[in-house]
């Protein structure tokens, strides 16, 4: 049996929502199944790709299985989302919404905003820039508990009732899901200037941006990553969108013309102010945490053989750059 869903609304751009919530919402149904969901959506595709950059939502009609077994077909809507793949892209990224009243009348919470990311082309080709970034997202899972929350889909996407195409992707955690599950604030205004960054979480977040070489990021901009501000008051940059890092290496993707790199194969540290002992002691976790690396692409169920070779390949060079102290200084302590 296949399950299906589909959800749109506009993004929330701050939350703070107390952890005490008890009702399961569908993003953490979805994310705990042992299959992989399969998600059907029934819309007017055409019209989908004709309007993405336009950001409008359109109906559509998701049917998914729920819980308790049913089967059933919510009627819905949706919009695309994002910036660079709106244009570099077929399909676009999606932005999904079930009627609250909805949700709530079948058991699950009504936070339930869902982001979807599929594959950018019909090629099949360009599966693998999906499951490669989706298994970014998985690593950084690892070395810090403040992360943003995947999970592998399938997706049967339909025009008015005729199937259109299969495709894969990934759900990403909302913003306000993220600040319901960790109690943290998600900072909407003003500047946060690294400096003033957790300086552990910050150096570990700089060091996997340069490991799986993504110099698309920006701090002070907010530019692919959300500043939080957990519960003790403490200011963190959480990364997503790594579809421009090396480690993915999609067809399109360019370093700005304002980096001295013409490839994201190349690696650059974004930071600046990073002592010798802060890039030691932050080079010798990471070199700790290699094997555990390598597993995660090892028992990583969506990737391919030749995703995984690739990708060991691109971290093999990171790690053995580690294995020096001059290079670490080198590339790291600016």
């Amino acid at each position: 049996m296949k399950r299906t869903l589909f959800i749109t609304i506009a993004l929330f751009c701050i939350s703070q929502i107390g952890s005490t919530q008890e009702t399961q919402t569908l993003f953490e149904y979805l994310y705990s199944m042992e299959e992989t969901p399969v998600i059907k959506i029934d819309t007017d595709v055409k019209k989908l790709i004709r309007g993405k950059h336009k950001e409008e939502y359109q109906p559509s009609v998701i049917t998914f299985r729920l819980p308790n077994g049913d089967i059933e077909e919510w009627p819905s809507k949706l919009r695309s989302r994002g910036n660079i793949r709106k244009e570099v892209c077929y399909f676009p990224p999606l932005k999904l919404n079930f009627k609250e009243k909805q949700l709530e009348e079948n058991g699950f919470d009504s936070l339930d905003i869902l982001k979807l990311v599929v594959q950018c082309n019909k090629n099949k080709k360009t599966c693998k820039y999906t499951r490669k970034e989706r298994l970014a997202y998985h690593l950084y899972e690892q070395i810090d508990t403040l992360h943003f929350q995947t999970r592998t889909i399938e997706i049967e996407l339909y025009n008015n009732g005729v199937l259109y195409d299969e495709l894969i992707g990934f759900l990403v955690e909302t913003e306000k899901h993220y600040a319901s599950r960790t109690n943290c604030k998600v900072a909407e205004t003003g500047t946060i200037r690294s400096s003033a960054l957790l300086r552990n979480h910050f150096l570990k977040m700089g060091f996997f941006q340069y490991m799986i070489g993504n110099p698309d990021y920006a701090i002070p901009n907010k530019h692919n990553v959300e500043i939080l501000q957990t519960p003790d008051k403490k200011f963190v940059a959480v990364p997503y969108d790594f579809d421009y890092s090396g480690l993915v290496d999609t067809d399109y993707s360019i370093p700005h013309e304002s980096l001295p790199i013409k490839s994201v194969k190349d690696r650059i540290f974004m930071h600046k102010n990073v002592s010798k002992n802060e890039a030691m002691a932050t080079a010798e976790y990471f070199s700790s945490m290699k094997d555990e690396f390598y597993s995660v692409i090892d028992h990583a169920d969506y990737l391919i053989e030749e995703d995984r070779k690739d990708v060991k390949s691109f971290l093999n060079n990171f790690f053995k750059l580690l294995e020096s102290d001059k290079r670490i200084e080198k590339e790291f302590v600016k």
